[in-house]
Order: structure tokens, then C-alpha cells, then sequence
């Protein structure tokens, strides 16, 4: 298999997509490409009353400040930032990293400990969908 030239990281913000989604979703096993399961709506609920608080949508202030988190980092690893799209609910980011796709979650998952350090709350979930990019379009 070719190296990636950059890896797209996708990832919600906390509570905003949760298992038994209408949009469909993926369990930990499951691959990182394919949402996998089907609307289940008892599921959904579980899920939704298993919240430790209210799902997280970002503020117009907090997008902007995890955008400025993911360049630092990105500046501080040396990593090429590709793209960035911070939206209320959920963060693309196109990097190309010399690191596993591993290494590259871990860090943007460490990152929003950085932008909301003081925050009683998580902004992600526990998941990162991924994907290697091995051509030029």
C-alpha cells in the first residue's frame, strides 16, 4: 500500500452523533470508512441518556479558537495543515504528517484539551473517523 501523502481526520463534538443515529454510525470495531449500523431509535436513547451533560455545539468564539489549536499544533509538529473546517458540530482537518494515522488522532484529540483546558467538558467524541489520502486530485 502506497504512504498517504495526507490523512483527513473527522470527528464530532460531544453527544452531537451517537449510536443508533438516523445518519447511521459505527461501533469501535467497526471500520473507520463505513457507517455500518442502521437507525435504531431505542439505541439513540440509551445512548442520549448515558450524556454526562448536553451534547456540544460550538460557538462562532470556540470554532475560531479550535482552529487556531489545530495550526499551532500543526506548527509545532511540523506537519503540513492541508485543510481546516471547524463547524458547530464537527471538525475536518487534512494534514500531511511523516506519523501514523494513530499518532495524528491521538494528537488532534489531545488538541482539544489544549483549546478548552478550563472547560468542565469534552468538545469530541471518543471516536475519529480517518481516512489516507494517496493521490493528488
Amino acid at each position: 500500500m502506497p504512504q498517504p501523502i495526507a490523512y483527513l481526520l473527522t470527528w464530532s463534538t460531544y453527544g452531537t452523533w451517537l449510536h443508533g443515529d438516523k445518519r447511521g454510525w459505527r461501533d469501535r470495531k467497526d471500520d473507520y470508512h463505513v457507517l455500518k449500523h442502521k437507525h435504531d431509535p431505542l439505541l439513540e436513547e440509551r445512548r442520549r441518556k448515558q450524556l454526562k451533560h448536553d451534547a456540544v455545539l460550538l460557538s462562532p468564539a470556540m470554532r475560531e479558537i479550535v482552529e487556531e489549536v489545530v495550526r499551532e499544533v500543526c506548527e509545532y509538529r511540523k506537519w503540513r495543515l492541508l485543510a481546516v473546517n471547524v463547524r458547530s458540530n464537527h471538525v475536518h482537518v487534512v494534514v500531511g504528517a511523516p506519523a501514523t494515522r494513530s499518532t495524528c488522532c491521538a494528537t488532534a484529540k489531545a488538541t482539544r484539551r489544549g483549546a478548552f483546558a478550563s472547560a468542565a467538558w469534552s468538545i469530541r467524541t471518543r471516536r475519529f473517523g480517518s481516512a489516507r489520502v494517496t493521490s493528488r486530485f
